[in-house]
């Protein structure tokens, strides 16, 4: 994770681990996706259209987090601070 997920990632790159991450790791998922039918159809109509950016949002504040976790500057903050701010954030109705 320390190396797919670092805060000084470019976003770009940070956006293609994400993607990697969802897509290829899932069970099953790719090779649906690779037959076509329903579930790519599904994919570009609910998720591609509505709910990425609200997954790259949520994901980008949770990977930052965790990056700042594994700094050893990330100061004297306790891990529950950041999963609290995790917490809040992933209910913030900007997202």
């Amino acid at each position: 994770m320390d190396r797919f997920f670092s805060i000084s990632m470019p976003a770009a790159q940070f956006v293609r681990n994400v993607l990697l991450f969802y897509v290829l790791l899932a069970p099953g998922f790719a090779p649906a996706l690779a037959a076509g039918g329903p579930a790519l159809m599904r994919l570009l109509r609910q998720v591609a259209t509505n709910g990425l950016p609200v997954v790259f949002a949520v994901n980008y504040v949770s990977f930052f987090l965790f990056a700042m976790t594994k700094q050893p500057k990330a100061g004297s903050r306790d891990t529950a601070f950041f999963v609290l701010v995790d917490v809040l954030l992933s209910r913030c109705p900007l997202i």
